[in-house]
């Protein structure tokens, strides 16, 4: 979760493990790959307004749930802007590619918004696969969609080797990444998001 204790315009921070003084109702699972973490598991209408009680604006979730935490049950693509104008009708384009070629696959895609700057397209899974697999399975797709498209699409991890191209990241799909759930509140304009004081955030729920 992204808790804004100080208020929202005071900045925010990442927070993924249970608390001691969470109330005993709220649900915990122990996960994690190289280090083991106990979560809060939020699914009730109460657990969400505790959270909210605690300054909670931004929730991230798991592609997995917890009865198959190794098995994901969506394959997704984040596509943030890049900077300039007209960033985002490459997101755009970039979803409608990625449609494009993951449909015929038999996966169904949505578009979700991330509550920023960009978008997520997602496409169900059946949770037969592991982590593993399914990353390896959205690096090709990334890969081929980026071969396609050279003109406006990469997968070049660092800023200066883009060249004003889209980034094509696929990294939600590992083992312990997380993507904010679509019942989070969308971050005002004009606020400078977190100050990081985790590694990552992680936030489990049933969906």
């Amino acid at each position: 979760m992204v808790r804004y204790t100080k208020g929202i315009d005071r900045g925010g921070f990442f927070q993924k493990h249970y608390q001691k003084h969470f109330p005993a109702w709220l649900e915990r699972v122990t996960a994690g790959s190289k280090t083991l973490v106990e979560y809060p598991i939020v699914d009730t209408p109460a657990g969400v307004v505790y959270m909210a009680n605690q300054g909670s604006i931004e929730f991230h979730i798991w592609t997995s749930r917890r009865d198959a935490l190794d098995r994901p049950d969506m394959l997704v693509f984040d596509l943030d802007p890049p900077e300039g104008p007209g960033g985002f009708d490459l997101v755009r384009r970039a979803a409608l590619v990625l449609r494009e070629l993951v449909e015929p696959l038999g996966l169904p895609t949505f578009a979700k918004l991330t509550g920023s700057k960009g978008l997520h397209v997602v496409a169900p899974l059946d949770d037969a696969a592991e982590f593993d697999e399914v990353g390896a399975l959205a690096t090709r797709i990334g890969a081929l969609v980026c071969r396609r498209h050279p003109d406006f699409l990469t997968m070049e991890f660092y800023k200066k080797d883009r060249k004003g191209r889209l980034f094509v990241d696929v990294m939600r799909n590992a083992i312990g990444a997380t993507l904010v759930a679509p019942y989070s509140l969308a971050r005002p304009a004009g606020c400078s998001g977190c100050r990081h004081r985790s590694s990552g955030a992680s936030f489990l729920t049933r969906r």
